[in-house]
């Protein structure tokens, strides 16, 4: 089952946004994304409003970001071979 308000491949960008600016206004936040409350906007904070229990597990929005965010720049941080 999808949810209605989203439209579009690029509102799951906005939605996960949401988390991320959420996460980032935070004091002791675990990361800090200054663009994200821009590109969340209104939409992304309707869609996390529209989906059920959207407070409750935060969390895991914040964790995936946290993990991932930590596996890409250790990536970077890797020599390249080719």
């Amino acid at each position: 089952m999808t949810d209605p308000a989203i439209q579009h491949i690029s509102d799951t960008a906005r939605w996960a946004a949401v988390y991320r600016a959420r996460e980032s206004e935070r004091e002791n936040a675990l990361f800090r994304d200054p663009f994200a409350r821009r590109l969340a906007g209104e939409c992304g904070e309707q869609i996390a409003r529209a989906t059920p229990f959207h407070e409750k597990h935060s969390w895991s929005w914040v964790t995936r970001t946290y993990l991932f965010d930590r596996i890409i720049s250790e990536q970077i941080g890797k020599e390249q071979i080719w």
